[in-house]
């Protein structure tokens, strides 16, 4: 089974299970897929790219369980699921504004301006009218949900290089994930 149906069908808590998230799949397995909607090829170059950020994401959930279970505690995967732009870049500036200390000014800076300018693009509803908006529209979509996915990773990373640094730093407490339209494959 794939990554994108793992992480499309697959309840949140559940990523992290090693045999649920297998390693990035082959070419042959992303040319094979047939998705719901039809992408252009600028598109589709997005859609991959969100895949690859969503198979990371999980890859992270799972060094982090690792890591817990040779310290001996517990480390739980955020169930609080975003599924908006405009809310998962509000939870992520959120995480960053809190933890600033750790970072230098300008990469603050250039994480915010990002998330400010996703914030500003979207609304709060979730996006059901990727099926039938125009190309540009999608990839405008597309664009801030690999955005989005790069910096969730960047966040979770980040975390635990801090907290291996003997800092205190909390893990996000949010999942961001993607409309399923962007990663929901059809059967073959």
């Amino acid at each position: 089974m794939d990554a994108c149906k793992i992480l499309v069908h697959t309840p949140v808590y559940r990523w992290a299970s090693p045999e649920m998230c297998p390693p990035k799949p082959s070419h042959a397995a992303i040319r094979a897929r047939k998705y719901h909607k039809t992408f252009t090829g600028s598109q589709m170059k997005g859609v991959k790219q969100l895949e690859n950020n969503m198979t990371q994401i999980c890859q992270e959930f799972q060094l982090n369980i690792e890591i817990a279970n040779i310290e001996g505690r517990v480390y739980e995967i955020p169930y609080k699921a975003y599924a908006t732009r405009h809310t998962a870049a509000l939870a992520i500036g959120t995480w960053f504004h809190e933890h600033r200390a750790h970072f230098t000014r300008p990469d603050i800076q250039g994480v915010c301006d990002v998330l400010f300018t996703i914030q500003a693009e979207s609304a709060e509803d979730p996006v059901t009218m990727i099926e039938f908006s125009d190309a540009g529209i999608t990839m405008d979509i597309i664009d801030s949900w690999v955005q989005l996915t790069r910096i969730y990773r960047l966040c979770l990373r980040e975390a635990r290089c801090l907290k291996d640094m003997a800092l205190d730093v909390s893990d996000p407490t949010f999942v961001v994930y993607p409309p399923a339209l962007l990663l929901k494959i059809e059967p073959s």
